[in-house]
C-alpha cells in the first residue's frame, strides 16, 4: 500500500511539476493568450475592422418603415339660435354630439444615395484606417515579444545575482570559521575576526536583497503570463557574442525607417487625416438621394348626434418614387470651422509622424552601438572574473602564509561577485539590445524568441 501511494504521488505530482516548467517560447504563447495589452489590441483591431463595413453601408440602400394606429374618443354640444315667428324672441336649442374614431397608417421607404461624395471619400478613408489598425496590431504583438523576453531575463538576472551572492555568502561563512579556528589557536588577530563577521553579515544583507529582488521579477514575469512560475529555464553560458547582420548601424536606420510598423501607421495616419480635410470640405457639396416610398392608411369614425349614428370610412395608398436634392446654403460657419479643424489634424499627425521617425532613427543607432559595446564588454567583464578568480586564489595563499590579511581576501572576493554578477547581466543585455534592434527595425518576430530559446538549455 505505501508504494502504490508513492506510485500515485509521482504519477499526480510529475505532470503538475512540468507544467510549471517554462522557457522563453511558452512564456510567450502564454502572453500571447493571457497578457490584458495584447488582448487589448486585439479587441481595438477587431473594432476597427468594422470601419470599412460601416463605411460601404453608407452607400448601400437605406430602408426603413413606419407605422401609427390610432384610437379617439370625442364628446361635446352644440347652441343654436332660433326666433319664434310670432314674438320675434331668440330661443335656445342644443344638441349633444359623440365620436368615436379607429386609424391606421404605414410608411416605407428606399433611399438610394446617388451622390454623397463625402461618403465616398468615407470608404476610401476606411481602407486607410483599416490598414492602419493593423499596423498599430502589428506593433503591439512586437512590444509583447520585447515585453516577454525582457521580463524572463530580468528572471534570468535576478537569479543569477541571487545565486552570486549566496556563494559569496557561503564563502564569507567559511572565512569566518577560518578567522575564528585560527583567532582561537593564537595565529589571528581579533580585527581580523571582526572584518570576516562584518562582511558575512553585509553579504547576508545582499542575499535578502536579492530574494526579494527575484520575488518581485518572478511577479513581473506572472502578470504578463498570467500562470505561477516554478522551475524556469535559463540561457547557456556559451552564448555566441557576434554583430548584428549587416554590420552597419546605417543599414538598420535605413530599414527601420522604412518598415518599422509604428512609423507606417503614422504615414497611414497621415493620410486618413488629409482624407478628412475632405471629407470636411464636401460640407458645402451637394447630395442627391433616389427615393421610393409606398405608404398606406385605413380610418373608420362613428359619430353620434342626438341618438342617430353615422360611420364614416375611408382608406387609400401612395406609391412614389423621386429624385430628391439638397444644396447647403447656410450652416452658420460650421463647414468653415469643420474643415480648419480638419487642416489642423493633419498638422498634428504630420508631426507625429516626424516624431515617430526621429524616436526610430534614435532607438535603431542607439540599440546598434549598444550592441557593439555590450560585445566589448561581455569580452572585458570575462577576462575579469578570471583574474579576479586568479586573484583571489593568490589571496587565500597569502594568507596561509601570513603575507596577505582577511581583509585582503573579503575585498577580492566582493570584486569577484561584482565581475561574476556583471559578466551574467551583460549575456541578457546583449540578446534584450538584439531584439531591441529588431524591434527598431520593425522585423521581430516569435521566431526571434525561439532562436533564442535553443540557447535556453538548463532550468533555475
Amino acid at each position: 500500500m505505501k508504494a502504490l501511494r508513492h506510485l500515485l504521488l509521482f504519477v499526480v505530482v510529475l505532470p503538475w511539476t512540468s507544467a510549471l516548467t517554462m522557457d522563453l517560447n511558452r512564456a510567450y504563447q502564454l502572453a500571447l493568450i493571457n497578457d490584458p495589452q495584447i488582448r487589448e489590441a486585439q479587441a481595438t483591431l477587431a473594432a476597427n475592422n468594422e470601419v470599412k463595413p460601416h463605411a460601404l453601408s453608407q452607400l448601400l440602400p437605406q430602408v426603413s418603415a413606419s407605422g401609427a394606429l390610432v384610437d379617439s374618443d370625442g364628446a361635446g354640444s352644440s347652441q343654436l339660435q332660433r326666433r319664434d315667428s310670432i314674438a320675434s324672441i331668440p330661443l335656445p336649442e342644443g344638441s349633444d354630439q359623440r365620436s368615436q374614431a379607429r386609424s391606421w397608417q404605414y410608411q416605407v421607404q428606399l433611399t438610394q444615395p446617388l451622390f454623397r461624395w463625402d461618403r465616398w471619400v468615407g470608404l476610401q478613408r476606411a481602407d486607410v484606417l483599416q490598414a492602419q489598425a493593423t499596423m498599430t496590431y502589428k506593433a503591439a504583438e512586437q512590444d509583447l515579444v520585447l515585453r516577454v523576453a525582457g521580463r524572463y531575463f530580468d528572471v534570468l538576472a535576478a537569479q543569477d545575482v541571487l545565486d552570486a551572492s549566496e556563494a559569496t555568502l557561503e564563502a564569507f561563512q567559511r572565512q569566518l570559521d577560518q578567522s575564528e579556528s585560527r583567532h582561537g589557536v593564537g595565529l589571528l588577530a581579533i580585527s581580523d575576526v571582526q572584518e570576516a563577521r562584518a562582511a558575512r553579515d553585509q553579504s547576508k544583507a545582499e542575499v535578502i536583497a536579492a530574494r526579494g529582488q527575484l520575488t518581485t521579477t518572478l511577479q513581473l514575469l506572472r502578470e504578463i503570463t498570467g500562470e505561477s512560475i516554478g522551475t524556469l529555464a535559463k540561457a547557456d553560458d556559451n552564448i555566441v557574442f557576434q554583430l548584428p547582420s549587416p554590420a552597419d548601424a546605417e543599414a538598420w536606420v535605413s530599414s527601420a525607417l522604412d518598415g518599422n510598423p509604428r512609423i507606417v501607421g503614422a504615414r497611414l495616419g497621415m493620410a486618413a487625416a488629409k482624407m478628412d480635410v475632405s471629407i470636411a470640405r464636401t460640407g458645402r457639396y451637394p447630395t442627391l438621394d433616389l427615393v421610393a416610398s409606398r405608404s398606406n392608411y385605413w380610418q373608420s369614425a362613428d359619430q353620434f348626434e342626438d341618438g342617430v349614428l353615422t360611420p364614416q370610412t375611408s382608406e387609400g395608398k401612395q406609391d412614389a418614387v423621386f429624385l430628391q436634392l439638397a444644396i447647403p446654403i447656410y450652416s452658420g460657419g460650421a463647414v468653415s470651422s469643420q474643415v480648419r479643424r480638419s487642416v489642423a489634424l493633419h498638422r498634428v499627425a504630420r508631426e507625429q509622424l516626424e516624431r515617430a521617425m526621429r524616436e526610430t532613427e534614435t532607438a535603431a543607432r542607439d540599440a546598434y552601438l549598444r550592441i557593439v559595446n555590450e560585445i566589448e564588454r561581455a569580452k572585458a567583464l570575462e577576462e575579469a572574473v578570471k583574474s579576479v578568480e586568479v586573484a583571489l586564489r593568490a589571496s587565500e595563499a597569502g594568507v596561509a602564509v601570513g603575507t596577505r590579511s582577511t581583509l585582503d581576501v573579503l575585498e577580492v572576493r566582493s570584486r569577484l561577485l561584482e565581475a561574476q554578477t556583471s559578466y551574467a547581466l551583460s549575456r541578457y543585455d546583449y540578446l534584450l539590445q538584439m531584439l531591441q534592434l529588431q524591434r527598431a527595425a520593425g522585423n521581430i518576430s516569435a521566431d526571434d524568441l525561439a532562436k533564442i530559446n535553443t540557447w535556453i538549455t538548463s532550468t533555475k
